[in-house]
């Protein structure tokens, strides 16, 4: 099925089906570490079966632990995975155990030849699929029993250790169906007494399964391949924290119970206002008063609502509260705007103060250490995400058009363009700074779309001319400010680098990267419940843009409102195509698109200044766009 010699005594018939089913978006396939351990001319092992049955009695393999040890290949140069290392017993689920005789024989069988001996008695899983027949008590008592033979067998082997040898405890994947964090344990050769830490993470006491890996090549003597992630396991003095990190859990449980709830009701409410507001501002006649203000309303609360996510984490208990939790999120963002909405002046200005609030809760947040941002909505898991510190994809999705929209707004209610451009400027340098900068945000992809997006748009507010010439300076910008990211992380300890540095030591280039990441954009497209943001907001914009001229007659060319509005859809794109979540950077974008264009409308409707004072307005071209369209009449 490889193409390849398989000649070790256990060989995995599936390693071609494991290795194509990780997808064309890893750097690293299932099979590097036994590969890169052969190339050593040493070898691998695997000891233990979880075989079991189903329910019905028929037999069903399950062989994990020789999976770990594979080569591309599917060999295993030795071990005993079979039923050699079972033993009948009526008492245990499907009526069979570990032999602890036959396992830890082959164990220091495998332990005197092989470099890396993968051990896995399956007794927790045989409990497990158990349990789905019995009594919660018996499923109970058959889990503890499974327990306490994994533990006698850990001591057994404990005693076998050979002096030269390290023994990593890990448990790769939650023995239930909802995904926990779980222990790691670190035992031998090389180990020291205290905490396990993880550069990869930066959290402490969390590390990341990607991490052994790299653990077990720096024991071995013997160089991460090309394209592997994960850094070796460091030590600290003292004790885990491990009340908090059950606290973590609880509150990373919680924010995974509730994520796709949130997330549905919160596009549904946006796909139903919007479709409202298009059959009732499109119907001839004046429009009512009080439908445009419960718009206003209803809008400024969708662009306060991913304030609202990260402010109701908090305090980390509210996460846990299931729909308490969902409830939370949308009083907060209804309070938010009940405060934005008494702001005039400018028809954009309730966005502009939420826009400037987001901003600044984000940039604090991950200059104080990211709190904030782990297990929130709009955050990262450490269940399920592959970061853990500085701005993750879905956050910076968030940040850049906050950023983006209190530039633009700050030079349009300015009569003083040459002093608000340079205020522009500055805002948006420190968020790139903070969104960039390795020990920060730690954002790559932050970098290669906002720079860009950002030069372009002072371009365009200074009134020059944006053509290929713009564009070129732009990428060459772009290009300097990710080479001054990657030098100052290279300059850093080892420990303290990040993926900014590795990405020159991985092997990989741009070419591949990008490669990986547009095959992972085309997955969560279809995957993703974001994606219905797309029609959602194209619908609007069609509507707003083209049916009610509003890209001519409200959004004038030279306007920093239509520079805001190009700048953002821009962005929106740029981000789905550099970062690997896609879809999902271009519906947090669009999420304040939405509000952005609907007030404008609203403005426009009004046609007077009931809800808002005009804003000043200077000779220069574009300044007090709408203002100088509502005196029109």
């Amino acid at each position: 099925r490889t193409g390849q010699p398989a000649d070790g005594e256990v060989v995995v018939i599936g390693a071609a089906a494991t290795i194509r089913g990780a997808g064309d978006d890893v750097t690293s396939e299932p099979g590097a570490l036994g590969d890169e351990i052969a190339r050593s001319d040493r070898g691998t092992a695997a000891v233990g079966s979880a075989d079991m049955a189903t329910l019905d009695g028929l037999p069903v393999i399950k062989r994990p632990a020789a999976v770990g040890a594979m080569t591309s290949s599917g060999s295993v140069d030795l071990g005993a995975v079979d039923e050699s290392v079972l033993v009948a017993d009526p008492t245990a689920p499907f009526g069979v155990r570990v032999d602890e005789a036959a396992f830890v024989a082959e164990t220091v069988r495998a332990m005197d030849s092989a470099a890396l001996t993968i051990l896995d008695p399956g007794e927790l899983d045989r409990a497990y699929a158990y349990g789905s027949a019995s009594s919660e008590e018996q499923y109970d008592e058959l889990r503890q029993a499974a327990l306490r033979r994994t533990d006698a067998l850990l001591g057994a082997i404990v005693d076998e250790l050979p002096p030269d040898t390290m023994l990593l405890v890990v448990a790769v994947t939650p023995p239930s169906s909802t995904w926990e964090l779980t222990p790691l344990v670190a035992y031998g050769a090389g180990v020291h007494p205290g905490r396990l830490v993880s550069p990869s993470t930066q959290r402490a006491d969390l590390v990341t399964l990607t991490d052994v890996s790299a653990t077990v090549l720096e024991a071995l003597g013997l160089e991460r391949p090309d394209g592997m992630i994960g850094r070796p396991l460091e030590y600290q003095d003292g004790a885990a924290d491990i009340g908090g990190l059950a606290a973590m859990n609880d509150v990373a449980t919680g924010r995974e119970r509730v994520y796709y709830p949130v997330a549905i009701t919160f596009i549904v409410m946006q796909a139903l206002v919007y479709l409202a507001a298009i059959l009732i501002l499109s119907m001839g006649g004046p429009t009512p008063t009080r439908f445009l203000q419960a718009l206003r309303f209803t809008v400024v609360t969708f662009a306060a609502w991913p304030l609202a996510t990260f402010l109701v984490r908090i305090v980390p208990d509210l996460m846990t509260l299931g729909v308490v939790t969902h409830l939370l999120i949308w009083a907060v963002a209804l309070a938010l705007a009940a405060l934005a909405v008494r702001r005039t002046g400018h028809p954009l200005a309730p966005l502009q103060l939420l826009a400037v609030l987001t901003m600044a809760v984000l940039l604090v947040d991950v200059s104080t250490g990211s709190h904030l941002l782990q297990s929130s909505i709009l955050g990262y898991s450490p269940h399920t995400s592959n970061r853990y510190t500085g701005f993750g994809n879905t956050a910076y999705a968030v940040l850049a058009p906050c950023a983006l929209i209190a530039a633009v707004l700050l030079v349009d209610r300015s009569a003083r363009r040459k002093e608000a451009l340079l205020a522009a400027g500055a805002l948006l340098g420190l968020v790139i700074v903070i969104d960039g900068a390795p020990w920060l945000g730690s954002d790559v992809g932050g970098i290669l779309s906002l720079v860009p997006v950002c030069a372009l748009l002072l371009a365009h507010l200074s009134g020059r001319r944006v053509g290929t010439k713009a564009v070129v300076l732009a990428g060459v910008a772009t290009a300097v400010v990710l080479a001054v990211a990657v030098g100052a992380d290279l300059l850093r300890s080892p420990s303290d680098q990040t993926h900014f540095a590795n990405a020159f030591d991985d092997g990989s280039n741009i070419v591949d990267t990008l490669q990986r990441r547009w095959s992972a954009n085309v997955r969560i497209f279809g995957r993703s419940v974001w994606t219905w943001m797309v029609p959602i907001i194209a619908v609007l914009g069609v509507y707003v843009l083209v049916i009610a001229r509003g890209w001519r007659r409200l959004l004038p060319a030279g306007s920093p409102l239509r520079a805001g509005v190009m700048g953002l859809f821009a962005a929106s794109v740029l981000g789905w195509l550099v970062n690997d979540s896609g879809v999902v950077v271009t519906a947090l974008f669009l999420v304040f698109i939405g509000p952005y264009l609907t007030l404008v409308v609203i403005a426009d409707r009004f046609g007077g200044p009931q809800l808002l004072e005009p804003a000043p307005v200077d000779d220069e071209p574009g300044t007090g766009a709408i203002a100088r369209e509502v005196r029109a009449g």
